[in-house]
């Protein structure tokens, strides 16, 4: 997978980032799928939302997203958010999800179609996947980490010892 970071704040690691999105992918998608992935993370001062992801190339099975993630958040707020917009990225990539590029309010949801209009924004059914994985999600990233650090801190030992 291919991943650039731009506008990133400096109170946010650019490393963990990059894991997040690595281990967050992985966890949703088969190998094949997420090595043929380029995913743009875009931190810019969004007005009313966190965050948001958008497709770059093509709306059936698309393999190259932004993700822009509000810059004024802070580190967990950031993790959780791009939890979040892996879930939507790995909807549209398996083609769980896809907007009706006619009909803006139409989307397609596993096969049916749903109007965006006629539903409340938490209600719909990829936002109930998106929210329902993304607290998941980010608990098993920052269990992971600590795995890795203690990993770390004890060959470090070794060598020492």
């Amino acid at each position: 997978m291919e991943i650039n970071i731009s506008n990133k704040p400096a109170r946010i690691d650019r490393k963990e980032i990059i894991a997040a999105a690595n281990f967050y992918a992985n966890t949703l998608m088969n190998a094949r799928l997420v090595k043929n992935l380029k995913i743009d993370i875009e931190f810019t001062n969004l007005r009313h939302i966190d965050a948001q992801c958008n497709w770059d190339d093509r709306n059936v099975r698309p393999r190259w997203f932004t993700i822009q993630i509000d810059n004024r958040m802070g580190r967990r707020k950031v993790l959780l958010n791009l939890a979040h917009e892996m879930v939507h990225v790995k909807q549209h990539a398996t083609d769980e999800a896809r907007n009706d590029l006619r009909n803006s309010n139409l989307h397609l949801w596993q096969g049916k179609v749903v109007d965006e209009d006629k539903m409340n924004y938490y209600d719909l059914p990829w936002e109930v996947d998106a929210f329902g994985r993304e607290h998941g999600l980010y608990v098993r990233f920052m269990a992971s980490q600590r795995v890795a650090r203690r990993l770390e801190t004890g060959a470090r030992r070794a060598k020492r010892g």
